[in-house]
Order: C-alpha cells, then sequence, then structure tokens
C-alpha cells in the first residue's frame, strides 16, 4: 500500500509541470543553501523517532505560468549520533498566490553502513510542502513518507526549511 503510494507521488511529482517545462523559462536559476529539521515517526508502531537536521545546496530553475523546479544535494544526520546521510531532491513547485508556492518533491537518501551494518541503508519517498517566499529566501514545511527501500519499512516526517538565497 505505501510503495503504491508512493510510487504516484513520484511520477506524479516529476511529470505534473510537463507542459510548463516546454515553455521557455522566464528569469536564470537561484541557488540556495538550506537547512531543516526533522521529527519523524515510525508508521508501523507509530513511535517518534530521533529527530534530525539535514544541510543541502539547492538550485530552483523558475518556469513559465508560475511553476519552478528544484534540484538539491545535502546531507542528514539525527541529532542523538553523528552518522551523516546522503539526500538528493528534486520535484516541481507552483506559485499559487503572490507569497503562497506548493511543492511536491521525490527524495533519497543513502546511509552508509555504521556501526558495523553489512550494507547501506536506502531509503526513497515524496513530500509535499508549503512554501512561503521570506525576505531572505523561504521558509517551508515538507511533510512526506519515506520507505526504506530493504525492509519496507515506512516514515512519515515533518520538517521545517529554511533557504537562505546566495545569488
Amino acid at each position: 500500500m505505501y510503495r503504491l503510494a508512493l510510487l504516484v507521488l513520484c511520477v506524479a511529482s516529476l511529470f505534473v509541470p510537463l507542459t510548463a517545462l516546454a515553455e521557455e523559462v522566464h528569469t536564470a536559476p537561484s541557488v540556495f543553501v538550506t537547512t531543516s529539521v526533522g521529527y519523524p515517526i515510525a508508521l508501523k508502531t507509530g513511535t517518534a523517532l530521533p529527530p534530525g537536521v539535514a544541510h543541502g545546496l539547492a538550485v530552483v530553475v523558475p518556469i513559465k505560468n508560475g511553476w519552478g523546479y528544484l534540484a538539491e544535494v545535502g546531507a542528514t544526520t539525527s541529532f542523538t549520533a553523528m552518522r551523516p546521510s546522503l539526500m538528493l531532491i528534486t520535484g516541481p513547485s507552483k506559485k499559487v498566490a503572490p507569497n503562497f508556492i506548493l511543492g511536491a518533491s521525490i527524495f533519497y537518501k543513502l546511509t552508509p553502513p555504521y556501526d558495523g551494518a553489512t550494507s547501506s541503508t536506502h531509503v526513497l519517498g515524496g513530500s509535499i510542502a508549503p512554501i512561503i517566499p521570506i525576505a531572505i529566501g523561504s521558509l517551508s514545511l515538507p511533510t512526506g513518507i519515506g520507505v526504506n527501500l530493504a525492509t519496507g519499512d515506512p516514515t512519515l516526517a515533518f520538517n521545517l526549511k529554511l533557504a537562505v538565497k546566495v545569488n
């Protein structure tokens, strides 16, 4: 059930702005330094997992009619143990009001084998985020589901993300 929902979200987030992508770009891409705090919950048990923090570098390409496309690379770790993981995020966004943007994304997280683990952990997920532009960039509240590809365990995460524009 979770895998099917995740697959639908991933496909939709990649193809929603397809018609907008065929049109010409209005302005130059924007570069952001991002930082976020996340609060994950294991969906099978309903228990809260240790909160984490992520830092990244994002590029947003504006597209005609209020559409945009995001690509971000970053590192994430929990507050309880310093075990960095690589995170890749991509997806479209749509400006729905002068001071409100709605974004959708898919993400992939690779955690190296720490503490004697025999293999890396791979997580694939998707999220929806209301985004509020602010003077220095944007503030968003990404909420989504990630699934451990080896075990199938789903996790729901609530995040608070700050993006600071650097160009």
